[in-house]
């Protein structure tokens, strides 16, 4: 299935941009840019799912694995927005919210990174 994994920096916050199908292959790439991003120092992560279609088991997994690598290994944060209420309900169940935060909007989830990044100074 087509994916594509777009990265830019706002305020030196990186927000991955994930189109299309997020599977087992969609969650590989996304595993090698999290780990590449955290081993640079970037702790803090923002994905955007709004134009992901489709996100199939094998991807949820994968997205649990990076949430763990993220908080456990890096103690890192990662804040997921642009989900829909099918994504919404199916990460609940996978248990990825206990890992990453939820934001409505893009402007939302760099607001509530800044205000982690502050209240860690």
């Amino acid at each position: 299935m087509n994916f594509e994994i777009k990265q830019i920096l706002i305020d030196s916050i990186p927000i991955l941009a994930v189109t299309g199908y997020f599977s087992e292959e969609t969650g590989k790439k996304m595993d090698q840019i999290v780990t590449d991003l955290l081993q640079k120092d970037y702790k803090h992560i923002i994905i955007d799912f709004s134009n992901c279609k489709i996100v199939n088991s094998p991807g949820v997994a994968a997205l649990v694995e990076i949430a763990m690598k993220t908080v456990d290994d890096f103690d890192g944060k990662l804040i997921i927005f642009g989900i829909d209420t099918l994504k919404e309900s199916v990460f609940f169940m996978a248990g990825i919210f206990s890992l990453v935060s939820l934001a409505q909007t893009q402007e939302e989830a760099i607001k509530k990174i800044k205000k982690d990044q502050n209240s860690s100074k």
